[in-house]
This record gives structure tokens, C-alpha cells and sequence, in this order.
């Protein structure tokens, strides 16, 4: 079975179990986001050079997605709006600072409405989200 078919809590068991490396879940999820996101525009940034660090954790080696309208220090957050561009935060959203004590793996900077106005994922400055079950479709809110 694919990393990319289980929840987080099965793929957690499984590292912690041996059955699953987090390199070959955070490869595997690479590898589909790939494969799909031109069509989903899911996300606008994603980190592939990622380097799993070896602390224990509640989230030990899985693989989490930031919405982009979250600091995450040095890293770009525009709120998916061009006013934004460039944009590097000195400092971790206190989310970003537990996910990281938690041993969670930052997999990048997910598509928005821009400033988080709307509900549909469809005024990004990156373009529409689409319905990964349905791309004729929008996913519905960006939270």
C-alpha cells in the first residue's frame, strides 16, 4: 500500500512500526504532488529538498502541508496575493514551531484565496484550486 493512501495516524503506526521509512513517505507524496498538481494547483510551493531531521516526536516523519497565510521563518508567505511577493518571515507562526517540536516534515506552502477572502480557492494569485476528485470542480474552501 502507498504512504499516499494512508491517514496520518496509519502512517504514523507504520514508521513507528518499521513498515514505512519517512523518506520513502515523504519521496512517495513528492513523487504524486508531481504527478498531479499542474492540474490541482494544490500548491505553490513545495519543498523537495526536504532533510528529515531524527528527533522522536508526536509526528515523527509525517508529512504536513502549510497553508501559505502561515509564517514559516525565511520561508516565502504571500497570502497568495503578488502584494506579498518576496515576502520572508523572521519568525515561526507558534503552529509552525509545535508542528516542528512535534518532529512533523514540512512539505510547503498550499494555494489559498488571496488573504484568505472567499471560500471557494479561486482569487489566488497563483490561479484557481481544483476539486482533486474533480478538477471540473472547485475543492470548496480554502481551511
Amino acid at each position: 500500500m502507498s504512504p499516499n493512501s494512508l491517514t496520518a495516524h496509519e502512517l504514523k503506526n507504520r514508521i513507528a512500526g518499521g513498515e514505512v521509512k519517512p523518506r520513502d513517505a515523504i519521496d512517495s507524496l513528492i513523487e504524486r504532488i508531481r504527478d498531479t498538481d499542474r492540474d490541482i494547483r494544490a500548491y505553490v510551493r513545495v519543498n523537495e529538498t526536504i532533510s528529515i531531521r531524527g528527533s522522536g516526536g508526536a509526528l515523527a516523519g509525517i508529512p504536513v502541508a502549510i497553508k501559505d497565510n502561515i509564517c514559516v521563518k525565511g520561508e516565502e508567505t504571500t497570502c497568495a496575493s503578488n502584494i506579498l511577493k518576496g515576502f520572508r518571515p523572521p519568525y515561526d507562526a507558534t503552529v509552525i514551531r509545535k508542528l516542528k517540536d512535534a518532529g512533523a516534515v514540512l512539505m510547503g506552502k498550499t494555494n489559498m484565496d488571496e488573504f484568505a477572502f472567499g471560500s471557494s480557492c479561486e482569487t489566488s494569485c497563483y490561479g484557481p484550486t481544483r476539486n482533486p476528485w474533480d478538477i471540473e470542480r472547485i475543492p470548496g474552501g480554502s481551511s
